[in-house]
């Protein structure tokens, strides 16, 4: 019998957003049902990573601040002594956060709506081609994963005020093979995007898998 999961019994959702998803800290149970650990799960909100190619194969990334992320430079040589890593310990608490690059991405409840809010720019033909989890130890739902179109028409939409986002890049295709980003949803994505592409009849989407 495989391993299930139950609700911690004596406090189970740490934080519920009817925005952002909840968190919740469940106990792992082994085949005799006994608790084997505890740990926390995340279930989000609706979410999207929206793969933006414009006509000249370029794909919308965009720089924005993650408040969250400490550089790995700033631990990795010293991880095993630190232990958990602490991002308020006095070394780090001034060095918090990154500028990534990153696939558009985000919460929203109409396919391809952060394509358009992020890069402000309307978008075209938007499918979706299926689901990326970057931490399925942990992770409860799956964002889409869409494709679409960009053009040169403003979508009359802005970024939510919570984003910081620094500005828009249009990355050659070419050029995601050696992407400068820690962003695992954007590396996922683009394999999983060329993969799609490659499939395809349209020989602009072909082209673009073998751009990849």
């Amino acid at each position: 019998m495989a391993q299930r999961m139950q609700p911690q019994s004596d406090w189970g959702a740490v934080v519920a957003n009817a925005r952002f998803g909840r968190i919740q800290v469940v106990e792992m149970l082994d085949a005799e049902k006994k608790v084997m650990y505890r740990a926390p799960i995340w279930s989000q909100a609706r979410g999207e990573v929206v793969c933006t190619v414009n006509d000249n194969f370029g794909i919308a990334m965009t720089e924005s601040f993650r408040p969250a992320v400490l550089d790995p430079i700033l631990y990795a040589d010293r991880w095993a002594e630190l232990g958990i890593i602490d991002p308020f310990a006095p070394e780090f608490v001034e060095k918090q956060g990154m500028t990534l690059l990153e696939m558009v991405r985000g919460y929203t409840q109409v396919l391809g709506d952060e394509a358009r809010e992020e890069t402000r720019y309307d978008i075209e033909k938007v499918a979706a081609i299926g689901h990326h989890n970057t931490d399925t130890a942990n992770m409860v739902t799956s964002p889409f994963v869409a494709v679409a179109k960009g053009t040169t028409r403003p979508s009359g939409k802005e970024p939510d005020a919570n984003e910081q986002i620094k500005r828009v890049v249009w990355v050659p295709a070419e050029a995601t093979r050696d992407l400068p980003t820690i962003c695992g949803f954007t590396h996922g994505v683009l394999h999983q995007v060329r993969g799609w592409a490659l499939k395809q009849d349209d020989p602009f989407w072909r082209e673009l898998g073998e751009r990849l």
